[in-house]
């Protein structure tokens, strides 16, 4: 077991921090390899299930069921496959509207314009999320938190008039 004492995420970790609470703040929420025995989906975890059925259909596999990722599995991979672990990431801790976030930036990060993509690229076998997972929601987030002003980011006046004096 790992001992951090540094400045991690905007926050300082004392001697007691160890790489579990440190993976536990960053990914906003705790980080549980199983889900829960007794925890369903809520109606509105429901709702955002709907949802990322057919953000999946669109963004990961561009209209092309994906190959099963097993060469000797005989079963097609199924839209029932991708949904099981979009609904175990949600139950394990994490946020479904940015998981369905995460799912519209995959192909930002994963550079893969043609082939068709599963869920597997946000989860591992311990339960956990992936880095693509991260990479993927902070840049959904980066996207959302953007505010678009004549086609560029809107840029605060202290900034603007520093910019404006330099250019003269």
């Amino acid at each position: 077991m790992a001992v951090l004492s540094r400045k991690v995420g905007g926050t300082v970790l004392g001697f007691g921090a160890t790489l579990a609470s440190v993976h536990t703040s960053l990914t906003r929420g705790p980080v549980v390899s199983q889900p829960p025995k007794n925890r369903q989906l809520t109606p509105a975890e429901k709702k955002h299930m709907g949802d990322a059925a057919a953000l999946i259909r669109k963004h990961l596999w561009c209209g092309t069921t994906p190959r099963s990722p097993f060469p000797t599995d005989p079963r097609p991979w199924s839209m029932s496959r991708d949904l099981s672990i979009w609904r175990r990431l949600v139950l394990t801790g994490r946020d479904p509207e940015e998981l369905n976030g995460a799912i519209e930036h995959a192909r930002d990060i994963i550079h893969q314009p043609d082939e068709p993509l599963r869920m597997t690229v946000f989860y591992n076998a311990t339960g956990h999320a992936t880095p693509c997972y991260e990479q993927a929601r902070a840049a959904w987030i980066n996207s959302r938190d953007a505010v678009p002003y004549g086609g560029k980011t809107k840029v605060s006046p202290t900034i603007r008039d520093v910019m404006r004096r330099m250019a003269q």
